[in-house]
């Protein structure tokens, strides 16, 4: 008995000896994430993040051994900057009501106070949500002085929401080479030359942050917006996303050399005057290469002019490319990816680990962008019409996507708005060119004012994209203007044609659907869809308890317990959600999943009574 409590004792100490083991048990006890700003409505997730911070906070009182490992996880992500201004002596609120910047350090910061403030900033990995407008200016004053050259946070790797003032150095200090992930939002630009402030802030982070490989940007600035002139030095990016900042030919030029970039996301503005050289050396679009406005004269002898009146005929012949020998490496082929093709915007090889593209802005820089870089192993492709579009500016954008998208795109969405007082047309006029790729696995769009569409549409788009997993078609919000009167719209059979034609179909979104006498000549199905979502249209016949039974026939397997709706990213507003026409649909949809869950309830009751 000596002898195995002799070794189990070993055992434990082997255990506590060890950082990395130590590290690996505690990480069970990882806080699970949480913007305490916005709260939580999830009871039992505010009682894990409690019960994990608790308990890692008792084993780091509990033995020195315990302590690094069990503060670097607990200090390993701030949410909120309080916490660790805290640590400093006098840290107190003096402000009122009317004064925001209220918080400041009130006693003086002696050695020690700075040795642990540093000693826990060493465990800091990640800071989400920098607010620092409730801080007082003479804070950053203070630990300006402690800090020196020295960023504050010296293992920093990833920081969210960065608000990034022209006239506020507080940003800086949480600047660090160790930075990988920055999002960053530009405010407070009340004159011009703030935006030029702004150009220096964000060449300081080009010289602190060398090995970032993760950049959003976001402009709220209301006078001037700055530039990205200096987008050529962040040579290790992976991943780069602009809001409110367009993305102009000198910055696409740079970024097109970058060897890293797999995502990028931001406004397409080719056919803006490039701007000039900037001080710092960066480059701009007046080499030997063809200037914006030159671009602009041959999108527009290669559109034919401006499109004609409404209804005019399309001429296909005009997207066309010359004719190739080689039929595996004309554009839309499904064995090439369109490397050899000539391209006068950007040199061959420009983009090579691109993966994912989402872009938005007018027509023709899409067009253009689309053509000259599509040219990638792309796996996923978003475009977002930047104003209201005529139907068949749309349908030659979709063709130019369809004739040089790589063979390994499976995913595509498109978000447009037609323009006002425009008759809607036909929904398969516009996107038949995209149903050549034939092997997108997600395809979502979301049109303003949704055109006509059909049974036989559907069936169409069906049989084309077998390979579907995810297809989402909501009605959109002006839609509901004619909903039920001159629309047109698919029956309950176009629920059938997916289920048939697309087995791995997982999600499914449709506008709404009418539903006739013909219910009960659908068949036993069985799709194994998970997700579901769609309206009755006003003028249908069937009841919600029939309908049930209908659905209950094709998708048996539904989960009916989650939301459908696909989730909104943060800080942009859902347009259907929020807009008052969507209160005026039918919301027949929850009434049948009631019925679903009837249906189900009773089929599992039948199954027990058979044993």
């Amino acid at each position: 008995m000596s002898d195995m409590g002799s070794c189990s004792n070993k055992a434990a100490h082997r255990v506590v000896s060890s950082p990395d083991l130590l590290s690996l048990i505690f990480s069970y006890f990882r806080p699970p994430f949480i913007d305490v700003r916005e709260g939580s409505d999830d009871y039992r997730e505010l009682q894990d993040y409690s019960a994990c911070c608790g308990t890692l906070y008792r084993l780091a009182t509990t033995c020195k051994a315990f302590q690094d490992p069990a503060l670097a996880l607990l200090w390993r992500r701030i949410v909120n900057l309080d916490d660790f201004l805290a640590l400093f002596p006098g840290w107190t609120d003096l402000g009122s009501y009317v004064y925001d910047e209220a918080f400041i350090i009130a006693e003086d910061v002696t050695e020690d106070h700075w040795a642990r403030a540093r000693y826990y900033a060493s465990f800091v990995r990640e800071i989400y949500d920098t607010q620092t407008t409730w801080i007082h200016p003479y804070t950053w004053s203070v630990l300006a002085r402690w800090c020196g050259r020295e960023p504050l946070f010296p293992h920093l790797e990833s920081l969210t929401r960065l608000r990034l003032s022209a006239r506020s150095w507080c940003p800086l200090f949480f600047l660090s080479p160790a930075l990988r992930h920055l999002d960053l939002v530009l405010v407070d630009a009340p004159g011009d030359e703030d935006a030029a402030v702004g150009n220096r802030l964000l060449n300081e982070i080009a010289t602190l942050c060398p090995r970032l490989n993760s950049l959003r940007v976001q402009s709220d600035m209301e006078a001037a917006t700055p530039s990205l002139n200096m987008i050529h030095r962040f040579v290790n990016l992976r991943s780069l996303a602009t809001i409110n900042m367009p993305l102009r030919l000198s910055e696409l030029r740079a970024l097109a050399r970058f060897p890293h970039v797999e995502a990028l996301s931001g406004t397409i503005a080719i056919l803006a005057r490039p701007a000039p050289r900037s001080e710092d050396g960066s480059e701009d679009s007046q080499d030997n290469e063809e200037t914006g406005d030159e671009w602009e004269e041959r999108a527009e002898e290669e559109d034919g002019g401006e499109e004609g009146e409404e209804g005019e005929e399309w001429d296909e012949e005009e997207e066309s490319e010359p004719e190739s020998d080689d039929a595996e490496t004309q554009p839309g082929s499904s064995h090439a990816l369109i490397a050899d093709r000539p391209s006068g915007l950007f040199p061959l090889g420009s983009f090579p680990a691109l993966k994912n593209l989402h872009v938005d802005g007018h027509v023709k820089d899409l067009k253009i962008f689309l053509r000259e870089s599509l040219n990638v192993p792309l796996e996923t492709l978003s475009v977002n019409v930047a104003k209201p579009t005529r139907p068949n500016k749309i349908r030659r954008l979709f063709a130019a996507i369809a004739s040089y998208a790589p063979h390994t795109l499976r995913a595509f969405s498109l978000k447009y708005a037609e323009e006002p007082r425009q008759e809607p047309g036909r929904f398969i006029d516009m996107v038949r060119p995209l149903l050549s790729l034939s092997l997108l696995k997600s395809v979502e769009f979301s049109v303003v004012d949704l055109p006509h569409i059909n049974d036989e549409d559907i069936l169409e788009i069906a049989i084309a994209w077998t390979s579907l997993q995810v297809f989402r078609l909501p009605a959109g919000k002006a839609s509901w203007r004619r909903m039920g009167n001159d629309t047109e719209r698919p029956t309950h059979r176009a629920l059938m044609y997916f289920a048939m034609h697309c087995p791995n179909l997982e999600t499914l979104v449709l506008p709404d659907i009418a539903f006739d006498g013909s219910l009960f000549a659908i068949p036993l199905v069985k799709h194994r869809l998970k997700s579901l979502d769609f309206e009755v249209k006003d003028r249908t016949s069937a009841y919600p308890p029939v309908i049930a039974m209908v659905i209950d026939l094709v998708f048996p397997f539904l989960d009916l317990e989650h939301e459908n709706s696909p989730p909104t990213p943060p800080g942009s507003p859902d347009p259907w959600r929020t807009n008052r026409l969507y209160d005026k649909r039918t919301h027949q949809w929850p009434k049948i999943k009631r019925f679903l869950r009837a249906i189900r309830a009773g089929r599992e009751r039948g199954k027990s009574l058979e044993h």
